[in-house]
């Protein structure tokens, strides 16, 4: 099914382009929505109706949603309020700013949604002629050549873009001092008015990474499954798992994802953490361990199959997890723990989106965890970095420790599993 979906986006993708191209002549001829940057052109609205009647054709089951027919209002809430099975979300032109001033810089953005996931996504810049796709677990592709995202590790090496939505368009813009975060500290930055097509330029490698205010669901749905697909990182500001209901992003290469984090959120008492992988001659942040886990003979077990990796602020070891692979493809997240003076501070968020970047850039496909079923705060955290709850194993800590371990007052006896795909 989602290879029919894939032909059939490419083809009315193009379809679409060719007819911008055509009508490039009539590109002065708009409207404002909110403000003198949020443009709307008669093309803009013939591309979508073009788009629309093709799928709605095609696919009369399934539903959409498009920015000119759903921007006049919240478009979070429409798409809250859209059903499950397959949807199709669309921007008949992304960019229409540039279209309007003749910048070759905009491009038909269609993403498809299983179940309010995203899993299909093109882009067609018509004046170059590039079309980026990528479907879920299959790649991301530029004009049928495979992409990968750059291998610049640090922020210093990076070149990052950034942009206003029009609601930020305003003297003393939130973005901003954002932007000043940042001056100095990377190679240099963008703005180029197109997020569909900066996301694509992260996923092939060429920007580092990306970050905004105020995307609509249009803007964001079919590049976020092309730069994942690509081997890059997504999550909202703040670090959480990305959601197309939610303000901001940040996508980037993955290399660079904490380290831009960090920055972007220096002042707000959270991310201020640098992760690492731990060094062969240091030993174990023991303590941070067993106070997740009070058996010193699992820790020392799984510490000897897999990875650690600790988090740092002034030189102190402040939060730690550690990965181990498990069966093919899979990865599991055995231990994680912040110091109880840290907590709070969305360090432990951190390590767990770090560990889901990290099990994805080690090449598995698949990432597990498990938790007592009584800590209420674990169960959501997990759940807001994107994994999804698989099953509950019966007495697990009843079975696997000799002394009954205590949480919120009850004991502990059943652990959560939870997972998520790569």
């Amino acid at each position: 099914m989602e290879e029919e979906l894939l032909a059939f986006a490419k083809r009315i993708a193009k379809e679409a382009g060719e007819l911008i191209r055509e009508r490039l002549p009539e590109r002065g001829m708009f409207v404002q929505k909110t403000n003198g940057s949020d443009l709307v052109t008669e093309v803009d609205k013939a591309s979508e109706q073009l788009l629309l009647s093709r799928i709605g054709s095609s696919f009369p089951g399934h539903w959409i949603l498009s920015e000119e027919t759903d921007g006049g209002g919240d478009s979070y809430e429409a798409l809250r309020l859209k059903g499950d099975g397959y949807g199709w979300i669309i921007d008949p032109i992304d960019g229409t700013t540039n279209f309007v001033h003749g910048m070759p810089h905009f491009a038909v953005s269609i993403g498809i949604v299983k179940d309010k996931e995203p899993v299909i996504g093109v882009v067609y810049n018509p004046v170059t002629d590039e079309m980026y796709w990528a479907s879920k677990g299959k790649g991301a592709y530029l004009n049928g050549y495979a992409i990968r995202t750059s291998d610049e590790c640090t922020v210093a090496e990076a070149l990052l873009a950034t942009g206003f939505y029009a609601g930020d368009w305003h003297s003393g813009s939130p973005v901003l001092p954002q932007v000043g975060k940042l001056v100095g500290r990377c190679r240099n930055m963008r703005m180029t008015g197109a997020a569909s097509l900066d996301l694509c330029w992260v996923a092939a490698g060429k920007l580092t990474g990306y970050f905004h205010r105020g995307l609509q669901p249009w803007d964001a749905a079919a590049g976020i499954v092309i730069l994942r697909e690509a081997g890059g990182a997504v999550t909202d500001g703040s670090g959480d798992a990305y959601d197309m209901t939610g303000f901001t992003i940040t996508a980037t290469n993955g290399l660079i994802h904490q380290e831009l984090l960090s920055f972007l959120n220096e002042g707000n008492g959270r991310l201020q953490a640098d992760i690492r992988e731990l060094r062969p001659d240091e030993q174990p942040p023991m303590e941070l361990l067993l106070s997740a886990d009070p058996s010193s003979v699992l820790v020392e077990e799984y510490l000897g199959r897999g990875r650690c990796f600790v988090a740092e602020k002034d030189n102190r070891k402040v939060g730690v997890y550690v990965l181990i692979p498990t069966r093919p493809g899979t990865a599991e997240l055995v231990n994680v723990a912040v110091h109880e003076n840290e907590q709070g501070k969305g360090i432990g968020k951190q390590l767990v989106n770090h560990a889901v970047q990290t099990a994805g850039r080690s090449g598995f496909s698949t990432i597990e965890v498990g938790t007592g079923s009584t800590g209420v705060e674990q169960l959501a955290l997990y759940q807001k970095c994107g994994f999804r709850m698989t099953g509950i194993d019966r007495d697990f800590f009843v079975r696997h420790y000799s002394e009954s371990i205590y949480e919120n007052g009850m004991q502990i006896r059943d652990m959560v599993r939870f997972s998520q795909d790569l």
